[in-house]
């Protein structure tokens, strides 16, 4: 449990038990609350976006540690959150669990993709099989830096299709990312995963920028 859980608020830093799975009561209200009035409306090619929470204050520190001061203990209580999302949204559970991929150098300089650390507890979490779907194929410029007709432009030419991603005809996908901003990333990705013809593809992400 303190592996996966730490004995201090991810958000306050205030002590608690491993049983607090992560968060406070106090933080964890507060977020429960944005979770249950948060309104995401989905990009071109998604069927449906669900955000956990705003991308502000103590929830965007916790996320910007994981990514850049190399803190991964903080993932599981926020793919939780993601999970608690998902419920909120009265969501049915996906046939299949992909993520938005990272650059395998800066996977590799990192040690992790936090996307895909989401979908992976979240496919354990839900039985839910997570197969990637997605490579990016270029060191391309962080979308955070650019504005929303650079943020289309990289990722139309950042990402593409896996080859040996099979038959998705029919299937709900469910496709996780960290952060959805203007949402090119995401609908850039679905686009790509449209093309094999599923009935939906749905994306979950940890914040709404």
């Amino acid at each position: 449990m303190s592996l996966l859980f730490p004995t201090h608020c991810i958000l306050c830093g205030q002590t608690i038990s491993e049983q607090a799975r992560g968060l406070c009561k106090a933080c964890r209200a507060q977020i429960e609350t944005e979770m249950q009035t948060l309104t995401c409306y989905p990009p071109e090619y998604v069927s449906d976006l669900v955000c956990a929470a705003q991308y502000r204050g103590s929830y965007r520190a916790a996320l910007l540690h994981i990514k850049y001061a190399h803190e991964p203990y903080r993932l599981y209580p926020i793919a939780e959150l993601m999970a608690q999302a998902w419920d909120w949204h009265q969501m049915p559970l996906p046939d299949v669990i992909t993520c938005v991929p990272m650059h395998g150098w800066h996977k590799f300089r990192r040690g992790f993709n936090q996307s895909e650390e989401f979908a992976k507890y979240l496919s354990e979490m839900w039985g839910v099989p997570y197969v990637p779907m997605l490579q990016r194929k270029l060191r391309s410029h962080k979308q955070a830096r650019l504005s929303a007709a650079q943020r289309q432009e990289n990722a139309a030419r950042s990402f593409v299709r896996r080859k040996d991603v099979g038959e998705l005809a029919g299937q709900r996908i469910l496709l996780v990312d960290d952060i959805v901003t203007t949402g090119a990333t995401v609908s850039h990705c679905a686009q790509l995963l449209r093309e094999k013809k599923p009935e939906k593809i749905w994306v979950l992400a940890a914040a709404k920028a």
